[in-house]
């Protein structure tokens, strides 16, 4: 067996492991068969060890031809004479590092969770949710295509906002889950634009040869991959709902807003940087969205009283971080840097419950209250500043009422968007109460309600 068709069948493996085990937990479910807590996760643990193993072989194999990247066609939605599209899988570096964080992180993390979800009644459906969510993450990180990766996104985000929800018995996770979904949502149709702008021009849905596409294509295609990270990626002004998020159980919160999801529009802008590396104006973009998110997250996370949502904030400041160094040119450097924090944000995520705990331990040994010192810069600025600046990062920067406005707008002009049409079809059928009508203006935004020009 050649090294290629070795790596290619060890990348499958890992990626359908997730989907078979997580049908294996909701066929029975679905069939109203109940299965035992031990079975569960038996089944996941089975699922995630052999996910791991697969993953840790493909690297070795990886390594021993030297780094060679392998691409293998999977199958062809279209295949004509002279017209062929196709879905592949992208083997490489950054693809093999990700795999293998996912099925490392995902595994551990459904170890802990069988302690800590016992006896709860969403025990079930959380884990068919991980074993799904991790079977995205391996789509969205082999991915050759972009139907592909694709597809994966939309499975991130869809558990990821099933998960915020987890407790659906309270309003605010139901809220925040549908918070972040839409947010998702808005970003996700700048993926689903550059996958059709890339196929228009190339007939392909590969990323990897952007000189098929002409110059103000590249660029349009460049500005929209930038767009569609910043939902996941948490990037401003999209930051309010990872914080939020932290509603969820903390194992999700673990593994989806520290160690991976929120990588997730990073890897993208990876996988995208063909389009970027000769466009400076939108490297330039990029690294300021980056610098603006970095600070305000850090400016925010530090005014923030419980420990969950600190670390959802120093999670998209380290987003930020990574999103400056892949602008800068450094792609290298952030994948470390997404390897490296994923381990450890998880890893402080899955401690936090315990927090208390230790706090209350150190009181004890010493006998006081442990005092927090402060730090950085606000030990420089005058009382007044000070308290300014401290107002305005606990108001996290007006952020959520400029997002509150925006919407509002959006939503007055959609509506009278939709007036139009209805109108619109209605005269078309001939209605003639419609066509009767004088021309209005919606009393909402002033926009036209009934055309007549």
């Amino acid at each position: 067996m050649s090294s290629d068709v070795l790596m290619g069948s060890l990348g499958t493996l890992a990626l359908v492991l997730p989907a078979l085990g997580a049908m294996g937990i909701a066929l029975p479910w679905l069939l109203r068969v109940r299965l035992e807590e031990r079975v569960i996760l038996r089944i996941t643990n089975a699922v995630f060890s052999l996910t791991f193993l697969a993953t840790l072989a493909m690297d070795a194999v990886f390594l021993a031809r030297g780094g060679a990247p392998v691409e293998f066609l999977i199958t062809d939605w279209i295949a004509l004479p002279a017209y062929t599209v196709h879905s592949a899988v992208l083997l490489d570096a950054p693809a093999a590092l990700m795999m293998t964080l996912t099925g490392f992180l995902a595994g551990l993390i459904g170890v802990f969770s069988g302690n800590y979800l016992h006896k709860d009644p969403g025990f079930h459906r959380f884990f068919v949710l991980l074993l799904v969510f991790a079977s995205g993450m391996m789509a969205v990180a082999a991915g050759g295509t972009l139907d592909i990766i694709y597809a994966g996104w939309e499975i991130v985000g869809l558990t990821s906002a099933l998960l915020i929800a987890y407790f659906t018995y309270r309003e605010a996770p139901v809220r925040h889950g549908l918070r972040a979904f839409a947010v998702y949502r808005v970003c996700d149709v700048a993926l689903l634009g550059a996958a059709i702008l890339v196929h228009h021009h190339s007939g392909a849905l590969t990323l990897l040869h952007p000189d098929a596409l002409p110059p103000e294509s590249q660029l349009l295609v460049g500005g929209l991959l930038i767009f569609a990270s910043m939902g996941k990626g948490a990037l401003l002004p999209f930051t309010g709902w990872l914080p939020r998020a932290m509603e969820g159980p903390t194992p999700s919160s673990a593994i989806f807003y520290g160690a991976l999801s929120i990588h997730a529009g990073p890897f993208l802008l990876l996988r995208g940087w063909p389009y970027l590396e000769g466009l400076p104006a939108l490297r330039w973009i990029l690294g300021g969205l980056g610098l603006a998110t970095a600070l305000h997250a850090s400016m925010v996370g530090r005014v923030q009283s419980d420990i969950k949502t600190q670390l959802g904030y120093a999670s998209v400041a380290q987003a930020g971080v990574i999103v400056i160094e892949i602008a800068a040119g450094f792609t290298g450097v952030a994948m470390i840097h997404i390897f490296s924090h994923a381990i450890l944000r998880a890893a402080q995520l899955l401690r936090a419950p315990a927090v208390l705990h230790d706090w209350f331990g150190l009181a004890a040994r010493l006998g006081r209250t442990p005092t927090r010192h402060e730090g950085y810069v606000e030990r420089h600025l005058p009382a007044g500043l000070r308290r300014r600046a401290y107002a305005f990062a606990l108001d996290r920067w007006a952020i959520d009422d400029f997002g509150r406005l925006g919407l509002r707008q959006a939503r007055r002009l959609l509506q009278s968007l939709d007036r139009v049409d209805q109108r619109f079809a209605a005269r078309l059928a001939g209605d003639p109460a419609v066509a009767a009508e004088p021309a209005t203006a919606s009393p909402e935004g002033g926009h036209l309600v009934n055309d007549q020009a």
